[in-house]
Parts: structure tokens; C-alpha cells; sequence
């Protein structure tokens, strides 16, 4: 049985990224929520909060780099592909089981009965083309929906650029020159779907703008990463490791990062539908210029290495604290704070209720998954040496 392997760093963006959507949900309480109000300080932190769903955008990019990486490395180099059963089997048993038994609690009580082919959406994860089915059962898996195609779509296109070509590598500069071609179809994609309106104006609104055409940008910045990660594009561009360094020293990072959040700000003041969805590429591209230098191979300070325990429950703390947080307002039994740190009130409680559920999740339903999968689709050991052998980051990763 192989253990998990796990990197400091990438947990603790993953600890970020749970932490801003749960934040962000914490608005649902009628009270404490932030609002608009005069004067710099009141709009920027509505600003702020308005923002915090870019935690979405870095597990996009977390996927395109974790997931997708080992898969874009054996095009460049030539080696063979990441076994295809194990991979499939991981990546539904991590998944899968921890979000059917949130789906079943949160359909529960109250019940509403559902017919057969809401269920079978629902279950399988295919609810998001579907008008109306956005607004059923648990609503942050509009973004399993979108994990899941491009679980399966990312490794069937390489597994045809590979029969077609045969084990002959691609070159650095045709596999970037395909993620961006892939990055301006979606981002247009994207801004074409804002332009039905919102879903008050079109029942197509929500299926469209949450669609896998208009968020496969989201993952691009992260396969970038990965492929600038390894020897054939350091040979192709020879100061790309050197651009990779400066990424990873503190004052460029937050420049990039405050240079794009600024942006993002900006932006905001564009209440074009449109604008509003097409700068989501920038959020994924800052959760892309952070994960880079969380995987840097610098040394984790303690802010890193405290965040990393949530990283490890993330996907459960993405599950749960949605359905806490209706169950809490819903039964009576917390409907918000008020006051000026309300909000603070609320985000608080919510974690405190949220970070157990996960844990519970992560012991007794994803790792017990992750160990079955061991068990079923044992992973293979690769001779040493030789193609494929050196990914940047082990492929293991990408399913803890």
C-alpha cells in the first residue's frame, strides 16, 4: 500500500482556497453580511468579500497543475502515459463517495422527493448542463462537475496526441501554443455565455456561464506551470528557470499578485456580465503565480506548515460547510452576527462547525477511499532512469 504522499505547500493553497469559498458563504446569514456602504472602508471590504469565491479559481488551477502535469510531462518527454486504470480509479474514489454521502445528507432533511433522473444526474455529477438542476442539491458541485469532465477529457486528448504521433515528444512550444488556443476558446466561450444575461433573463444563464467550455480556462494557468516545470522547456527557453526563481522571491510575487488583485478590483466597477465572468482568468492566474512559489523547493514558514492540516481536509471542508451553514440558519440554530465584526462572527462559527465534518470526512470516508484504490489499482513502479521518470511533482500528489 503506497502512502500519500503530501507537499506543505500545495495543502496550504488548497487551505486557502476552502477557507475563502467558506468565507464567502458565510454571507448566506442574512446577518453580518458585508454590504456596500460609503466611504473607502465599507467598499473595500465588500470588495474583498465580493472576491473570496476566487478560491474556486485556485482548485482549478491546483488541478490543471496536479492533475494534468504528469499527463503534459510524458507528451514532452516521450514516456508513457500514467496508467490509465489507476488513474481513473483514484480520481473517482477521491471524489466520489465523500460527495454521495454529503449529496444524501443534505437531501435528507428537510426531504424532497426527486425523480429518477434527478437522482441520476445529481449522483453522477451531471446536473450543470441541465436548466434548473444548479439550484438541487449540493450547490458547490457545480465545480465537481467541471473537476469531473476534465478529469476524463484532459486524459483522452493525450492519450490521442499520443496514438497519433506514437512516443515521439512534443515540443514545449506547440503544447503551450495549444493551452493558450485552449485558454482564448474558453474565455471566449465564457464572455459569449455572460451575454444571455443573468439567470432572472434566460433559464440557460447558470448552465452555460458554469459550463465546462467557459471554466476549461481556469485550468490552464496551472498546466502552464507544469510544463514550465520541466527539462524540455528549460532547454527550449533557458531563462525560463531564471523567470521561475524571480517568481518565487517574495516582493516580485506580491507585486504579480497585488498587480493582479488590483485588476481584479477594477474590474469589479464593470457591471457588463461579461466582464464579471472573463476576469475569473486573472484569479486562476494569481492561484498559479502562488502556487509556484509554494513549490518553489523554498523553505515553508510557519503560516505554511499551520494552513497545511486544513489543506489535507480542503475538499472536505468544500463539501461540509455548505451544508452547515443551511442547516444552521435553517433549524434556528445560528442566523448570523451582527454588528461591525459580524461577518468575522460568522465566518468563525461556521469553521468551527465545518473543520470537525471534514475531518470526520477525511478519516472515515477519503482516506479509507484512497487506500481502497491502492488496494484496487496498485500503483506501478517505473524503472529508474530513462523518459518519464523525473516528474516535478510526484502524481501521487494529485489525488490527496
Amino acid at each position: 500500500m503506497t502512502k500519500l504522499a503530501r507537499d506543505p505547500g500545495i495543502d496550504a493553497l488548497r487551505a486557502v482556497a476552502a477557507l475563502s469559498v467558506l468565507a464567502i458563504h458565510s454571507g448566506l446569514f442574512p446577518v453580518g453580511r458585508p454590504h456596500p456602504t460609503p466611504g473607502w472602508p465599507g467598499a473595500v471590504l465588500y470588495l474583498l468579500w465580493a472576491n473570496l469565491d476566487i478560491g474556486v479559481d485556485i482548485f482549478f488551477a491546483l488541478s490543471g497543475y496536479l492533475v494534468a502535469g504528469p499527463f503534459l510531462r510524458r507528451l514532452l518527454d516521450g514516456g508513457p502515459l500514467p496508467d490509465l486504470r489507476r488513474y481513473g480509479v483514484r480520481r473517482a474514489l477521491r471524489v466520489l463517495p465523500a460527495y454521495w454521502v454529503a449529496l444524501a445528507a443534505i437531501t435528507a432533511a428537510p426531504y424532497v422527493p426527486w425523480p429518477w433522473w434527478m437522482w441520476t444526474l445529481h449522483i453522477l455529477l451531471l446536473q450543470n448542463p441541465f436548466p434548473g438542476q444548479l439550484a438541487h442539491g449540493l450547490g458547490v458541485a457545480w465545480t465537481l462537475h467541471c473537476e469531473i469532465v476534465f478529469y476524463v477529457f484532459m486524459p483522452l486528448t493525450c492519450v490521442v496526441v499520443r496514438r497519433r504521433r506514437g512516443s515521439t515528444p512534443l515540443s514545449p512550444e506547440r503544447v503551450v501554443g495549444a493551452l493558450i488556443a485552449v485558454a482564448i476558446v474558453s474565455v471566449t466561450f465564457a464572455v459569449l455565455a455572460a451575454g444571455v444575461g443573468d439567470e432572472h433573463h434566460s433559464v440557460w444563464s447558470r448552465p452555460l456561464r458554469l459550463s465546462v467550455p467557459a471554466t476549461m480556462c481556469l485550468f490552464v494557468p496551472g498546466m502552464l506551470l507544469a510544463v514550465a516545470r520541466t527539462p524540455e522547456a528549460a532547454a527550449a527557453w533557458p531563462r525560463l528557470p531564471v523567470v521561475l526563481a524571480d517568481f518565487a522571491r517574495p516582493r516580485l510575487l506580491a507585486l504579480s499578485v497585488g498587480a493582479l488583485t488590483v485588476a481584479m478590483l477594477a474590474l469589479d466597477a464593470v457591471p457588463a456580465l461579461p466582464v464579471q465572468d472573463g476576469r475569473r482568468l486573472l484569479r486562476a492566474l494569481a492561484g498559479a503565480l502562488l502556487l509556484a512559489w509554494l513549490t518553489s523547493g523554498r523553505r515553508h514558514g510557519p503560516v505554511v506548515r499551520a494552513l497545511a492540516p486544513l489543506g489535507v481536509i480542503s475538499f472536505g471542508i468544500y463539501l461540509w460547510h455548505f451544508l452547515l451553514q443551511r442547516d444552521l440558519q435553517l433549524y434556528g440554530v445560528f442566523t448570523g452576527a451582527r454588528g461591525s465584526l459580524g461577518f468575522a462572527v460568522d465566518v468563525f462559527v461556521l469553521l468551527a462547525v465545518s473543520v470537525p465534518a471534514a475531518a470526520a470526512s477525511w478519516f472515515l470516508i477519503e482516506r479509507p477511499a484512497l487506500r481502497l484504490a491502492d488496494r484496487i489499482a496498485p500503483a506501478r513502479a517505473r524503472p529508474r532512469g530513462g523518459p518519464g521518470t523525473q516528474p516535478a511533482v510526484p502524481a501521487e500528489r494529485a489525488a490527496a
